[in-house]
């Protein structure tokens, strides 16, 4: 990897003045254009997969294939009548999910009645289906069996077992002759997905990359989950142990993988989600990486005594250290060898992050897959390390997405750690300036700014532990459109890349000014 630089975002979190109270699909062309002309080359987003209602987080889809709906650009779907009714939510402070979803599920479905009169574009969208056919179909059906019986498909009639819809003759199975329901879905994610194509290659053509989150497991109300129910333990829930910041630990209600079925299947499950993520990205972040090496597993349904909330004791699986080791390195050259089977130039990138065995952080060493570096966290005995040497195979950062941005982090911190990192940031400028110059200045080839450091705010993405409005609602003050004509900060960042070694090469495309994307012509917007 080259040195560069990026930002790490929601796509909800984008604003620009055409959306629908949520960034969406084609905003991301807008906004690599606003990168790449402070000449940053990555945009790093958060998982995209459909949430269910009244979920927030995207660590929570209910598929790993699939795009939530939440994300498709309207403007040049159904042009004026979704214009009629985006004032709603546009001008919001912080994402309305309720409202948003509402708007957007009238507009789809327009959209959705206009396509029936078009049958041009039918052979299109079969050949989508028969292309996505293997997570399409299961998904589509565990959609419409949610809207049928709820979420918790262990409840559902056993008619709606997929080993019982598979078993049906061909003419019955699945989704032959094909319902209505299922059809839309197919519609909803043919967009979506042609959408998503036709924005990446838009972005490559100015130099702007896309890294992908893969979250290293799914939950148990998903249709990865209904579709391999063997490659998961459902009388099981992963966590984490007790330690000095909590007597119980912690229990995430997630399922564990069951390697040794995973392994009789050929590792399906996560070869189907590394080529999806591959054929989608030009590098992937997997989260919370310590967990394909081992997993802090629970039984479920435990009887406690009355008035005990005390969670039952677990075991780490496998509880070898020498064992774990080779499971991970086992998992991830699995993930890494189908991923780039689909996309030979695929980057893949470890979230190391948090308390991390020093075997795991060996085997991403072997298998040259950077880490992070937390610039606040990089410490030994109260000691500082100095960004400069953090080894090129890494990623250097202020914060995630998970911590406040150090526009706020910088003034939440002991004043003895100020003093540890300033040695490392005698820079001149403004306080973010200096902050933004001491990350570029790291060794590590790839350096990422949070969407509120790029914009100087101190909103947070996300705060661990808490539930509430001000999780995963985060929406950039200003627009776009207004980044884009910010002359000074675009000076300032062109000339801090380029003193760094970071900046990417001026492109015509966007220094002339005449750059757009005019999306797809779906016939639709009548």
């Amino acid at each position: 990897m080259m040195r560069s630089w990026g930002v790490v975002t929601p796509l909800f979190s984008l604003r620009s003045e055409a959306d629908g109270g949520i960034g969406d699909i084609g905003s991301l062309v807008a906004f690599g254009k606003v990168l790449r002309e402070r000449g940053g080359s990555w945009i790093a987003l958060l998982p995209l997969g459909p949430m269910p209602d009244g979920e927030t987080s995207p660590y929570s889809a209910h598929s790993s294939f699939a795009i939530d709906p939440i994300y498709m650009d309207l403007r040049d779907i159904v042009g004026d009548s979704f214009c009629d009714t985006r004032e709603e939510t546009a001008a919001n402070v912080h994402v309305d999910y309720a409202k948003v979803r509402a708007q957007k599920r009238a507009a789809i479905a327009l959209a959705y009645q206009r396509f029936l009169g078009h049958p041009r574009h039918r052979a299109i969208l079969d050949t989508f289906v028969e292309e996505q056919r293997s997570w399409l179909e299961p998904f589509a059906r565990f959609e419409v069996f949610c809207g049928r019986y709820g979420l918790d498909w262990q409840s559902w009639p056993k008619e709606t077992t997929p080993s019982t819809l598979e078993a049906r003759p061909d003419a019955q199975r699945w989704s032959t002759p094909i319902d209505p329901s299922i059809d839309r879905i197919y519609f909803e994610q043919w967009i979506l997905h042609t959408q998503w194509t036709q924005v990446r290659r838009a972005l490559s053509k100015i130099g702007v990359q896309l890294m992908g989150d893969l979250p290293f497991v799914v939950g148990k109300n998903s249709a990865d989950v209904w579709a391999n129910p063997n490659d998961f333990y459902l009388d099981r829930s992963l966590g984490v142990p007790a330690d000095a910041l909590s007597d119980d630990g912690q229990d995430w209600q997630l399922p564990p993988y069951n390697v040794q079925a995973m392994r009789k299947n050929g590792f399906r499950w996560i070869k189907a989600r590394a080529h999806v993520m591959a054929e989608r990205f030009d590098a992937v972040r997997i989260d919370h990486v310590v967990g394909l090496f081992r997993q802090y597993v629970r039984p479920t349904g435990v009887q406690v005594p009355s008035g005990d909330t005390k969670l039952p004791e677990g075991v780490f699986d496998p509880a070898d250290e020498t064992e774990q080791a080779a499971l991970g390195e086992e998992l991830l050259l699995v993930f890494i060898d189908e991923a780039r089977r689909t996309n030979s130039g695929l980057q893949v990138v470890a979230e190391d992050l948090g308390i991390i065995p020093p075997f795991v952080r060996k085997s991403l060493l072997h298998l040259s897959l950077p880490g992070y570096r937390v610039l606040p966290w990089e410490r030994f005995d109260g000691v500082y390390r100095d960004p400069k040497r953090f080894p090129a195979g890494s990623v250097a950062c202020w914060s995630t997405h998970d911590t406040s941005p150090i526009t706020k982090w910088w003034g939440e911190l002991e004043p003895w750690e100020q003093e540890g990192m300033r040695p490392f940031m005698q820079f001149e400028g403004t306080p973010l300036e200096i902050q933004i110059a001491t990350l570029f200045s790291a060794g590590s080839d790839l350096a990422l700014l949070t969407l509120p450091e790029l914009l100087n705010e101190p909103s947070r993405i996300n705060t661990p532990g808490t539930i509430g409005p001000h999780n995963w609602t985060y929406r950039m003050s200003n627009t776009i459109e207004a980044l884009d004509a910010d002359e000074t900060t675009k000076s300032f960042f062109r000339r801090a890349s380029t003193s760094h070694g970071r900046a990417a090469p001026p492109e015509p495309a966007v220094s002339n000014g005449v750059f757009t994307w005019t999306g797809y012509d779906w016939g639709l917007a009548k």
